[in-house]
């Protein structure tokens, strides 16, 4: 590629026969000279720089991924109710504490009409 265009195409033996790739080699021998090295390496963990006597070593951009250990903090907790409002979590536990109190009641009642049913 040159300049975001594809230069050469082709097998490695079919640029060798067409003497494509001599001219390859001296292109990216001048254009490594021309370059200064980078200031700051991108990569992740794993990735060694190598560093000359005298140089500073990169710093990291990237940081490593890393799993918490132990339980969820109560900020974390607190940061999605405000997220979502507290309004809306009082009207959910409300309505779950009512949904909760229908089920037991409609047990209670099934009890008591079977009690009544059984005597007649």
């Amino acid at each position: 590629m040159l300049d975001g265009r594809i230069e050469v195409q082709g097998t490695l033996e079919e640029l060798k026969a067409q003497g494509k790739l001599e001219v390859l080699e001296k292109d990216t021998r001048s254009i490594q000279k021309q370059e200064k090295p980078a200031d700051v390496v991108l990569g992740g963990a794993g990735t060694a720089a190598a560093t000359t006597p005298g140089t500073k070593r990169p710093r990291e951009l990237i940081k490593a991924e890393s799993r918490q250990v132990g339980s969820v903090k109560w900020k974390t907790y607190n940061t999605y109710m405000q997220a979502a409002s507290y309004y809306t979590w009082v009207v959910l536990f409300i309505g779950i504490v009512l949904y909760q109190g229908l089920v037991v009641s409609e047990k209670l009642w099934i009890k008591r009409w079977g009690q009544v049913s059984a005597l007649s």
